[in-house]
């Protein structure tokens, strides 16, 4: 027999601290380690291209994570629809960098114009901007 003070158990709430702290070191390695890597050239110009190709990369990917992670989460559907597709465009925008990094450091050459990285990220600047226009005008 089931009292009411017996309730099911909640969902546990996701944890906000390891999406914070991931942030705050990522905003850093960006802002401040990436542009110092590129002043100095620590450890020669190849180890600086890598840095160069894959600091985007992974910021991307965090984006990725980060957003689809709050598209998740209990909202309106106008919200969750804008949270996820600026996790879309957060998509589209690590796939060609790591299609450009992949030309660089595994091929070896400079990444053509076109190439397929132009085109993962054509849906990056395209959703970009519809997240905002959903939550200002409402339902998309």
């Amino acid at each position: 027999m089931v009292w009411m003070s017996e309730r099911a158990p909640a969902r546990p709430r996701p944890s906000t601290t390891w999406p914070a702290t991931a942030l705050l070191l990522t905003i850093a390695v960006v802002l401040v380690v990436h542009p110092m890597w590129m002043l100095h050239h620590y450890g020669g110009n190849h180890v600086t291209t890598m840095v160069d190709d894959l600091v985007p990369v992974a910021a991307a990917t965090l984006a990725v994570v980060l957003t689809a992670r709050r598209a998740r989460l209990p909202a309106d559907r106008t919200t969750r629809l804008g949270w996820a597709l600026l996790s879309a465009s957060c998509a589209g925008l690590a796939g060609g960098q790591a299609i450009y990094a992949f030309y660089e450091l595994v091929l070896g050459i400079h990444a053509p114009f076109p190439s397929l990285a132009d085109i993962c990220t054509w849906p990056a600047r395209r959703w970009a901007s519809r997240p905002c226009s959903c939550s200002a005008a409402g339902p998309c």
